[in-house]
């Protein structure tokens, strides 16, 4: 069976790279694609990934104009422009945006500008937490100087990743703490995500970044894997579970490279 470089399918007889639904049929626990056949669980190729993601970006545009339309129409008509309501409109038709963007852009080299990392984390933070139960508090502290070379549509989607996850580990009511710190002498930014969830077993620390890897009933498993592959090869950076205990609540590490030179003091 030939091998494909690129997206992982899920096992569960669904395609989740395809263009068209008719693009991948199942027969009799294989995967018939234009060009040659795959288990599920293998690969597809990169070509149809790509045209996959620039296919969703160009779909989303049109609806996500006509939004952008309607919102600035209730402003206008309706006087709204102050609405607490009208204003959240907004930062999700941003959102959705920010997501169609990303996806036209996979498969090029993302470019990285010098942010203040607190900054761009307490933003997302910001629009995340009132999208979430209000049983759920959030914390943010930390280096408010420190900065990195980040790309904030894709950075955010890792943090987006990262705090969904802690999101889904907290059963009722908890905690979801971001604490920002700068290692000075490695020149490394620290961006800690600590929940107060279920926990994760030590012998998943690693598996949790595997593409599939899922507690949940629903949903593809691949959060974390492109997480991962965010911070890595684009950031030059990592990403890990730094502790977790059962029951009491999971630590999730990312490390970037910091734009700040530390300069160590000489005595005379």
């Amino acid at each position: 069976m030939k091998k494909y470089a690129g997206v992982i399918v899920r096992k569960d007889d669904k395609c989740l790279f395809c263009k068209r639904n008719a693009d991948l049929n199942n027969f009799g626990g294989e995967w018939s694609i234009p060009g040659g056949s795959v288990e599920k669980g293998e690969e597809i190729p990169n070509a149809a990934q790509r045209e996959f993601y620039e296919e969703t970006a160009h779909q989303l545009g049109t609806p996500i104009s006509s939004l952008m339309a309607w919102v600035e129409l209730l402003k206008s008509k309706f006087n709204l422009s102050d609405e607490s309501m009208i204003l959240e409109m907004e930062n999700d038709v941003k959102r959705l945006e920010t997501v169609a963007d990303r996806f036209s852009k996979i498969g090029s080299k993302p470019i990285l500008h010098n942010h203040v990392v607190y900054e761009v984390v307490e933003e997302f933070v910001n629009y995340f937490k009132v999208r979430v139960s209000d049983k759920i508090e959030f914390i943010l502290i930390g280096d408010k100087q420190v900065e990195a070379l980040v790309n904030v549509p894709l950075f955010d989607w890792v943090i987006e990743n990262i705090l969904k996850n802690a999101v889904n580990a907290i059963d009722n009511e908890g905690i979801i703490k971001i604490e920002v710190k700068e290692n000075l002498v490695k020149e490394q930014v620290f961006i800690d995500i600590t929940d107060t969830g279920a926990g994760i077993p030590k012998k998943d620390f690693d598996t949790v970044f595997q593409p599939g890897y899922t507690t949940r009933k629903r949903g593809w498993g691949l959060g974390l894997s492109l997480t991962k592959r965010i911070v890595e090869n684009y950031h030059q950076g990592s990403v890990f579970v730094k502790d977790s205990e059962i029951a009491k609540g999971t630590t999730f590490r990312i490390v970037l490279k910091s734009n700040m030179t530390y300069v160590p003091t000489t005595t005379s």
